[in-house]
């Protein structure tokens, strides 16, 4: 009986081409493996660059209004204690201030109103046409400064104007004498709605977001979308504010968001100079949908 010698032959190369195959399909998985996680990387990188460089444009654009502000207010400041010479307080100057005032105002639509307030609280310039005499005797800022006077800027919580009943942050500053008493106050209303609007129009996707926050305490200023209740709480235990906390005026950080449960890549960029910071999330699963469909 013969011995068939190419039994052994097509085993051995059955065997060969078998590892040569499962040699192959390791290398596709490690190569499309490499692939996914370098695009997702890649796809990473974008939504993170994208996000911060958002941030510092809004951060920057706060820093010009609140620079502006600050100005304008010391300006005002300083107008008032040189025409008040001799008198003991201040008293209404001729209807130019307030036509002033409002020619002031009018530059910026970031602003809503510009004030001056007398050393009781009572309103006596203003660059509203035909304004309530309202009082502030009895807000806290108003208190406070009285009490311990300075020349700097200083910023409310968000409040409702007794004007006309919209949200705003007051930038105030007091108006102080020659011999250092106080003789008053200006103050600055932001128009919230105006950078909502313009948070509005930035690309973040339908599950993004973009606020404002106070960087000594937390406290949320504006958002968008809107979230009423969250306005003036603080989320002091969240990641970009613990590195503000230490320092930090800027960085990328991932995190669910603690008013919806959302997933997002944040950016956050400090203002300089003043108590705020800048924060542009983008949502993840949104923003990565078109790397999974790929």
């Amino acid at each position: 009986m013969l011995h068939d010698s190419s039994a052994p032959v097509l085993e051995r190369t059955d065997r060969f081409y078998s590892l040569l195959f499962a040699a192959f399909s390791i290398l596709l998985v490690l190569l499309v493996g490499y692939f996914l996680q370098l695009t997702y990387r890649q796809t990473e990188r974008a939504i993170e660059a994208a996000s911060l460089n958002e941030a510092h444009i809004l951060s920057a654009r706060t820093d010009t209004i609140l620079r502006h502000i600050e100005s304008t207010c010391t300006h005002i400041a300083e107008h008032f204690v040189a025409e008040m010479r001799d008198r003991q307080k201040l008293s209404p100057l001729p209807q130019p201030i307030s036509r002033a005032l409002t020619a002031l105002t009018d530059k910026f639509p970031e602003i809503i109103q510009t004030q001056v307030f007398d050393t009781n609280g009572s309103l006596i310039y203003s660059s509203l046409p035909n304004p309530s005499m309202v009082s502030i005797a009895d807000r806290d800022h108003f208190r406070e400064v009285k009490e311990r006077p300075d020349a700097s800027i200083r910023f409310t919580q968000v409040l409702s104007l007794r004007n006309s009943g919209k949200s705003s942050v007051l930038a105030y500053r007091a108006i102080i004498g020659a011999d250092g008493k106080f003789l008053g106050l200006v103050a600055s209303a932001i128009d919230l709605a105006y950078f909502a609007k313009l948070f509005s129009e930035l690309q973040v996707g339908e599950s993004g977001m973009v606020s404002i926050r106070r960087s000594d305490d937390s406290r949320l200023v504006v958002r968008w979308p809107v979230v009423e209740e969250e306005i003036n709480k603080k989320a002091d235990k969240t990641p970009p504010y613990l590195l503000i906390s230490k320092g930090n005026s800027e960085g990328v950080i991932r995190y669910v968001g603690k008013s919806d449960g959302v997933d997002r890549v944040f950016a956050f960029f400090k203002v300089p100079e003043f108590p705020f910071y800048v924060l542009v999330g983008r949502g993840v699963e949104e923003q990565f949908a078109p790397w999974r469909k790929a």
